[in-house]
């Protein structure tokens, strides 16, 4: 036991008292190291730590306990064991006094030399706390944080920061006490170090707000210094901007730094100003001399004065070049006349910019001569000229040259305004151009309204006069030059002229009418105005034309008709009671025939002369009644008495009509004709077992007829014609069917009268459905819009006709275009 007790003491442990015990715990020996005080007897902690290390089989250290001082202290525990069984035959127990450790007062010298450590632990090599210096320790064991917030390089140990046990930020420091195997950690709360950086702070506070308010004394004094001519300049800038163009300014050019460059560079742009506003006036003198004057001689003469006297050149000139590439006019302003070579010169470079399109500029022939023929230039005294291309609207009309006797450098704005008349120069040929070509046409137009018989007046978009022909002064008795400006029913009172000219800027309506004036009949029509991309019209064009002896000419007619229809009458009804008495006798099968071929032809005679008394009767308007009439109820007395030559055709006959229509204003008798007329049409040109249908539709404006069928069709030749007097559709389908050709002009002239419409929609081979529209207050109005004759192109028809029952073919689509009437 001494032996080992003094091996302990040969090794320089750091204990202070060394304790050697038996199995049975007892002391057998006991030294102190560096004290010669006596040695207290075991402790609870020392008891505590035996016991641990009996059980555990090796060294443990005891919890802290005081030492006879009040200083903190631990024991180790250090069972002995027999190495031949392994069993516990003693214990050697070692005191130590941490803070006397010379690396533990190394590393405490650290806290008490820093105020920013709140907390300062000592962990043993197992990472438990031994003891806490300052705060009372937040932990029983510590281990080094693995993934702190941020790294700090220091010399020994580790620093870092992180988030502490309560969450708040804290700067971590710890090192290793080597020879020990401990760990000594510091911990520092982030207010602690902000409180710790203001006290260093203020002193260099101090330091940095003195040094500031010097350098900023120092800075106003240099920015008033600098303000003072910069102020001044803004105002002479001011002042120069405003166009005073001789404005002085400071006299800081002279300064090498920024101010002086700003003053040369201002003065500079002055003068630049000023040259480019005298160029500047000079082209807006020459457009507006250029664009006051029709005479192209004189205006080219402006142009070129503006090179001579603006460029100071000695001689400038323009060819005006033709598409052909052959200059068909020369002109030149300048001093004398030019060589006949240096002249063909010039336009061999005229036609070499008109091909290219590109200006040549040449300052001084000595130096850029090029292919300049240099001693034609030094013979005609020409040191410098230009030649560049007079262009409009990508086309070359031309080029402008100008000669100089010196070199002369040009400059960007030289270049500019030299450009500039060109470009004024091919606008003035354009102009000039245009002009004489409106001209012509004004003479042409003139000559044309003059020769013209017809009424021609021309109106603006408020119906003012704005032309009239010759033949308009004479019909309308006024002078047109007194005349200018009037409106239209100061010239022409008629109500129903002014309703047409409001229908048609609408897109409905008419655009003809008949009007009385002094008992003469007037055939007007109104064509609108309309310029590209806009809808409304800019202004009328009426067409008017005396057809009194037409009217007069058309009574004569009707009179004719019905004075032949009457005279033929009588004698046709004898012929046909004789020609039947003759088939009521003894005759022979081929008499019979013959007598059936006299009666045959007499009804269609008879049926010719019947539909000629109407439609002139019609067309004349001859005992024409306008009264309310019930469509609905006229179009189904109609149907009914139509209705057995259909079914005795073998054909279906369908009507539907609506419970309730509103009553139109028409003559009930010519309706009913009309009528008629399209149900006889759609049955003579079916076959059996088809179909026709009648029916009305109510629309917003107008009540519509229609009346389908599943008939031969109409081809889009025919259908242009369909309702023209006497003209009938000839197909081999169509031979055996008999007509006059005046059943739907008759019907067309009824609608016409009615201020309505009649159209058709056919397809051939499948069917044919008819329309006719007959406004509600007489005037078309809408009713056009509602359907498909006056749909654009491209716009779906209205919904298909309704198919009839399923025995019979279905009814035939309308196709998406439409006949031209």
């Amino acid at each position: 036991w001494a032996g080992a007790l003094g091996a302990v003491e040969l090794a320089n442990a750091p204990f202070q008292a060394i304790i050697l015990l038996d199995q049975t715990a007892n002391i057998v020996a006991a030294r102190s190291l560096g004290e010669s005080a006596g040695i207290p007897p075991l402790n609870e902690a020392e008891a505590a730590a035996i016991a641990d290390a009996i059980a555990q089989g090796h060294t443990v250290l005891s919890r802290t306990y005081r030492w006879a001082d009040g200083q903190p202290a631990v024991s180790l525990a250090a069972p002995l064991l027999d190495p031949r069984d392994r069993q516990v035959r003693g214990m050697l127990i070692g005191r130590m006094l941490p803070l006397r450790q010379p690396a533990v007062e190394a590393a405490l010298s650290l806290r008490q030399g820093s105020e920013a450590a709140d907390r300062m632990y000592l962990i043993d090599d197992r990472g438990s706390v031994l003891f806490a210096l300052g705060a009372p320790p937040t932990v029983s064991t510590w281990v080094a944080n693995s993934e702190p917030l941020r790294r700090f390089p220091v010399r020994a140990g580790q620093a870092y920061a992180e988030n502490g046990a309560a969450g708040q930020p804290q700067l971590t420091y710890w090192r290793r006490i080597d020879r020990l195997g401990w760990h000594l950690v510091m911990e520092t709360d982030q207010g602690t170090i902000m409180q710790s950086a203001g006290r260093l702070a203020r002193p260099l506070l101090f330091l940095l707000t003195g040094l500031f308010a010097i350098l900023a004394a120092g800075m106003v004094w240099e920015v008033q210094s600098q303000l003072h001519p910069l102020g001044q300049i803004a105002q002479a800038a001011a002042r120069i901007a405003a166009g005073e163009l001789n404005t002085p300014l400071p006299d800081a050019d002279r300064r090498g730094d920024e101010i002086g460059e700003l003053v040369r560079a201002i003065k500079r742009m002055t003068i630049g100003l000023g040259a480019g506003v005298e160029e500047l006036a000079r082209l807006v003198e020459v457009s507006q001399n250029v664009s006051a004057r029709a005479n192209l001689e004189h205006t080219v003469g402006i142009l070129l004065r503006a090179v001579t006297r603006g460029m100071e050149a000695h001689t400038a000139g323009m060819y005006l070049i033709g598409t052909d590439g052959a200059i068909w006019k020369r002109f030149m302003e300048g001093e004398g006349n030019l060589p006949a070579d240096l002249e063909l010169y010039l336009e061999q470079m005229a036609g070499q910019t008109w091909r290219k399109a590109r200006q040549i500029i040449v300052s001084d022939v000595r130096e850029e001569h090029g292919d300049v023929p240099l001693a034609l230039m030094e013979r005609a005294s020409v040191a410098a000229f230009v030649m560049l291309p007079m262009l409009r609207e990508g086309r070359n009309l031309g080029a402008l040259w100008a000669l100089w006797p010196a070199p002369r450098p040009f400059s960007t704005s030289d270049v500019h305004f030299l450009s500039a008349l060109a470009s004024l120069g091919g606008i003035m040929i354009e102009n000039n151009r245009i002009y004489h070509a409106v001209e012509s046409e004004r003479s042409r137009l003139a000559a044309i309204l003059n020769s013209t018989p017809d009424t021609i007046l021309v109106l603006d978009a408020e119906g003012r006069l704005q032309l009239a022909n010759p033949a308009a002064e004479e019909l309308l008795e006024f002078n047109f030059q007194e005349r200018v400006g009037t409106p239209l029913p100061e010239l022409i009172s008629d109500d129903s002229l002014f309703r047409m000219l409001s229908d048609i800027a609408r897109g409905r309506g008419p655009t003809t009418i008949e009007l009385e004036r002094d008992g003469r009949r007037l055939y007007v029509s109104a064509s609108p105005i309309r310029l590209s991309g806009k809808t409304t019209p800019q202004g009328w064009v009426l067409v008017m034309r005396d057809i009194t002896d037409w009217k007069r000419l058309d009574e004569l007619q009707t009179d004719f008709v019905h004075t032949i229809a009457h005279d033929m009458k009588s004698p046709l009804t004898f012929v046909r009671g004789y020609a039947s008495m003759l088939r009521d006798e003894a005759v022979s099968e081929r008499q019979l025939e013959y007598i059936e071929k006299i009666l045959k032809g007499i009804d269609d005679l008879t049926q010719l002369i019947n539909e000629l008394t109407e439609l002139a009767e019609v067309s004349n308007k001859i005992g024409m009644t306008m009264t309310p009439v019930q469509l609905v109820t006229l179009v189904s007395e109609v149907a009914e008495t139509m209705r057995t030559y259909a079914e005795g055709k073998g054909l279906s006959f369908l009507v539907e009509l609506p419970a309730d229509a509103p009553m139109v204003i028409g003559d009930p008798d010519r309706l009913k004709r009309a009528v008629r007329n399209l149900i006889d049409n759609a049955i003579k040109y079916t076959m059996a077992p088809g179909w026709v249908k009648v029916s009305v539709q109510e629309m917003a404006s107008a009540v519509v007829v229609k009346v389908a069928d599943s008939g031969i069709g109409i081809s889009q030749a025919d259908r242009r014609r369909i309702f023209e007097k006497f003209y009938r559709v000839r197909r081999r389908e169509t031979l055996h069917i008999h007509g006059t050709g005046l059943g739907l002009a008759l019907v067309k002239e009824v609608a016409e009268q009615h201020g309505g419409q009649v159209w058709v929609e056919s397809e051939v081979g499948v069917g044919s459905i008819f329309y006719l529209a007959i406004p509600k207050d007489r005037r078309l109005a809408d009713v056009l819009e509602e359907t498909t004759f006056l749909r654009p192109t491209g716009t779906p028809s209205p919904a298909r006709e309704p198919a009839p029952p399923a025995s019979h073919p279905p009814a035939p689509p309308r196709p998406t275009s439409r006949p031209s009437r």
